[in-house]
């Protein structure tokens, strides 16, 4: 059959787009199964979707639905497709969380749940044979009006699973600049995390199972990109890099051997990785590793399940510095019931970490994970009826309800003081680049040469908002900044 696959835009969002590592898998094994297959990444460009369609002439469009931003353009390019009586499925990590909104919305025929690969092959297979859909699991669809939700599918061995094909996109379009990389691409070795994080979407879609992919599968990857687009760095978009030291030093040994000249960053757990595994870590190219902290109350850390001892950041961090590599830690503020006191304890902790940069976001209930069925329990959220009000909100970077105690402008301050010293910092290491401000800068320009000056007016008019914003919560309330420890000459 003739599959077209789309990865629509998101509104508001002018960082530059990485590659789809979701449907380029799914294209891999499709192609692989016998099907003819196509990707539009409306990220990259501007595509009329009407002329696409028409021109390609699919059996079935699929199209990857991860956050709210890119709702509207999934309805977009879903309506067109039906107006040309061509069905449609929807997938990624929110479709699987709202199935039965996403099917009542009257443009969606089908919605895959989970991982995609096999369970979209088998519904080609079961519309080529018109056969029926109730032994496909993994599915969702409408059945004389009412949504049927099949069993969910037990996970593939992901070394079953074809090395990923990058003739299916262009992977120049997806170049990033990361410290000392100036063509970095996103790639993956491993899918889902143990981890029980109460406020993530890993436990409902992975159900916190760690599954790594051959890493020989990474390696041919990484050989075919860098010699035939210069590929020089690699982000491991894994929820986790390595289950256990062993992995680790095997991946290790293999990048080094194979790619000395590349460099590297990935995501790993606070207390799993000792200074050996740094210094190991360095020597094999990586040069940034992000953590996932979120709070520095240990009252919160019970809350979101996070499972790290506290006690351990600060020695973590501090050697992965030591070690050549750049920490990255993220924040999260606005947990359901947190106090000023906890959040003075987050920015007490941050603080003590000169040594990292700071991705600080504000919590937001996603559906389908642990905290927001706890904040529906009790009466405290409701989930968007229609998949228009999902499109309307713009999770962890807007404070869209205040779930805890303390005041919503005390959250927009101490987020704006960590995210505005993290944007105009320099490389903390020599070798690591211009300030991150000059790459927010050309990330804007990217987007607005990707998608015409008819959007610039509009990124403009946000992004200036958005720094406003950040600049007055930085700058006009010093008694907030006061109660909460921030101030340069507070600091370790």
């Amino acid at each position: 059959m003739r599959v077209l696959l789309v990865n629509p835009v998101m509104k508001r969002y002018y960082k530059s787009p990485t590659c789809p590592l979701g449907l380029l898998s799914i294209a891999t094994y499709l192609h692989q199964q016998g099907h003819i297959i196509k990707i539009i990444d409306a990220a990259v460009k501007n595509v009329n979707y009407q002329k696409e369609i028409s021109a390609f002439q699919p059996d079935i469009v699929g199209v990857s639905v991860i956050s709210n931003k890119s709702i509207a353009d999934a309805v977009r390019v879903s309506k067109t497709a039906r107006s040309q009586k061509i069905p449609v499925v929807w997938g990624g990590t929110l479709a699987s969380a709202i199935p039965e909104i996403i099917l009542r919305s009257g443009f969606v025929d089908y919605v895959v749940i989970g991982e995609g690969e096999i369970t979209f092959d088998m519904l080609l297979e079961a519309l080529k044979d018109r056969s029926p859909l109730a032994n496909i699991d993994g599915l969702a669809f409408l059945r004389q009006g009412t949504v049927v939700v099949n069993p969910d599918r037990a996970f593939a061995d992901l070394a079953d699973f074809p090395v990923l094909d990058w003739t299916f996109v262009n992977p120049a379009d997806y170049f990033q600049q990361m410290f000392s990389a100036r063509k970095m691409l996103y790639l993956y070795s491993a899918k889902g995390c143990p981890a029980r994080c109460t406020f993530c979407f890993n436990k409902g879609f992975n159900r916190c199972v760690y599954r790594a992919r051959p890493f020989e599968h990474c390696l041919e990857e990484i050989a075919f990109l860098t010699s035939c687009c210069a590929m020089d760095g690699v982000h491991f978009a894994d929820e986790l890099w390595c289950e256990n030291k062993t992995q680790l030093a095997e991946k290790c040994e293999k990048l080094l051997s194979r790619f000395p000249a590349l460099v590297w960053g990935c995501n790993a757990r606070i207390g799993s990785l000792a200074q050996p595994d740094f210094e190991l870590m360095y020597r094999a190219g990586c040069r940034w590793i992000f953590f996932g902290v979120e709070s520095g109350s240990p009252d919160i850390q019970k809350l979101i399940k996070k499972g790290i001892e506290l006690h351990k950041v600060e020695t973590t961090v501090r050697g992965c510095y030591e070690a050549g590599i750049v920490p990255v830690v993220s924040l999260i503020l606005g947990f359901p019931d947190e106090t000023p006191a906890q959040v003075r304890q987050t920015a007490d902790l941050a603080r003590k970490l000169p040594e990292a940069l700071f991705d600080v976001n504000f919590f937001f209930p996603l559906p389908a994970t642990e905290l927001c069925d706890m904040l529906i329990q009790r009466g405290s959220y409701h989930l968007p009826a229609t998949l228009r009000e999902f499109s309307r909100l713009l999770p962890t970077e807007k404070l869209h309800d205040n779930f805890s105690k303390t005041p919503a402008r005390d959250l927009k301050v101490v987020r704006s003081y960590f995210m505005w010293s993290t944007f105009l910092r320099k490389g903390l290491l020599p070798g690591q680049g211009r300030p991150l401000a000059v790459k927010a800068v050309k990330d804007a320009f990217k987007g607005i040469c990707r998608h015409g000056l008819g959007n610039a007016a509009l990124s403009a008019a946000y992004d200036a908002a958005t720094f406003l914003g950040i600049m007055a919560a930085r700058t006009l309330h010093p008694r907030i900044r006061q109660q909460y420890g921030l101030f340069k000459r507070t600091q370790s």
